[in-house]
């Protein structure tokens, strides 16, 4: 609480805490340093918008969609830099290979989920 808010007392502060909406086991986190490809990810602000960077992102998705049996959410930076993605997706055809996997919805403005 000190980092998120730093300058509010701590009497002011209400905390509310349940259980996740999915087991534990259902659950697994990714950290992915290089692409289908080969290459490194290497998602600065300065490559992230790259055609290749956008393309190894799409290919990892696809491809965790052929061998995830459930739903997936993928996290995006912001809601401008899932915009991009998506709308790079529909150029190149990715976002067809990826619906025709699975239920895709945008929700929220940085959230994008597969089912």
């Amino acid at each position: 609480m000190d980092e998120l808010l730093p300058f509010t007392p701590k009497e002011r502060i209400n905390r509310f805490s349940c259980g996740h909406i999915i087991p534990e086991s259902s659950l697994l986190t990714l950290a992915i340093s290089s692409g289908p490809s080969g290459q490194p990810l290497q998602l600065t602000v300065n490559n992230r918008s790259k055609d290749n960077a956008v393309n190894e992102i799409g290919q990892i998705i696809i491809n965790l969609c052929n061998v995830v049996k459930d739903g997936m959410i993928v996290f995006f930076a912001s809601y401008e830099y899932m915009d991009l993605v998506i709308r790079r997706w529909k150029v190149s055809g990715m976002l067809q290979k990826i619906e025709a996997k699975k239920k895709v919805s945008f929700i929220f403005t940085f959230l994008f989920i597969c089912f």
